[in-house]
């Protein structure tokens, strides 16, 4: 495993630049290396069934279910292969393929030019703003989804995305628990939150607490929910994202142990 991610560096991929549930391709965008969250290869009817014939099926790495990285270019409003890191057999590094035979018949001084994809392509830059462990699912600082023709680049739009709010450690937030004098808990209970909305600045306005589990005690259940409340508005542990123009939250699960 550790020898894959040095030959991956030593190659020049500098992956770990564009980590996601799954490796990014890496495509340099008029000179810009960013990460390329579409799968061209795979889009190629005629080429791929060959292609697939020198990468294994056995699994490389739980980042890298295609087996592959490939290299990317845009130049001059035009879409190229540049090269193609592969898995050929299992505990082999990987190595670099020869696209020559392959790709002959589409060789240009500028790479191997991608004529077989007319789709939008997802092109993306900067930090993983809000994570998800799938696939290309993650949110990225910045978004160019970019119109394909035949090879031929013939749209693009941007959208960007930033963390407002970060999350709270959680050890932060177990000790601002254990600190909340919510009184005698008899059982344990559990609370859904969720902001309710935000201001202009992407501060949240109100706060959704729902009981998901009671202690059996509804006084003490609406208690506890007031006391989280009022801490939990001041405090914000929760994470809030600007997305395309929209303040964006998750929802959360917090169990708080019995108390005596």
């Amino acid at each position: 495993m550790k020898r894959l991610f040095i030959s991956i560096i030593a190659a020049g991929a500098a992956i770990t630049a564009f980590s996601d549930g799954q490796f990014c391709e890496v495509i340099q965008d008029n000179g810009v290396r960013k990460g390329l969250c579409t799968s061209i290869l795979d889009r190629d009817e005629q080429r791929s069934a060959q292609l697939n014939e020198s990468i294994t099926s056995e699994l490389c790495n739980t980042a890298l279910y295609r087996n592959y990285i490939g290299y990317w270019k845009i130049q001059n409003d035009s879409l190229f292969l540049d090269s193609l890191l592969i898995h050929r057999k299992r505990g082999d590094e990987l190595s670099k393929m020869e696209l020559g035979s392959l790709y002959a018949s589409l060789k240009t001084p500028s790479g191997y030019f991608v004529d077989w994809i007319s789709d939008t392509i997802r092109i993306v830059s900067g930090k993983v703003v809000r994570y998800e462990h799938m696939l290309w699912h993650s949110t990225w600082e910045t978004e160019e989804f970019v119109t394909v023709d035949k090879g031929i680049i013939t749209g693009r739009e941007a959208k960007y995305s930033k963390l407002i709010n970060p999350r709270m450690h959680e050890s932060d937030l177990l000790e601002i628990m254990k600190e909340l004098d919510l009184g005698v808990i008899p059982n344990r209970i559990v609370l859904t939150l969720r902001y309710s909305g935000f201001d202009e600045e992407g501060q949240p306005t109100g706060l959704d607490i729902s009981v998901r589990k009671g202690c059996g005690d509804s006084a003490i259940d609406e208690r506890v929910v007031n006391a989280v409340d009022s801490a939990f508005m001041i405090l914000k542990p929760f994470p809030i994202y600007y997305i395309n123009g929209m303040y964006k939250t998750e929802t959360w699960i917090l169990p708080i142990a019995k108390r005596e």
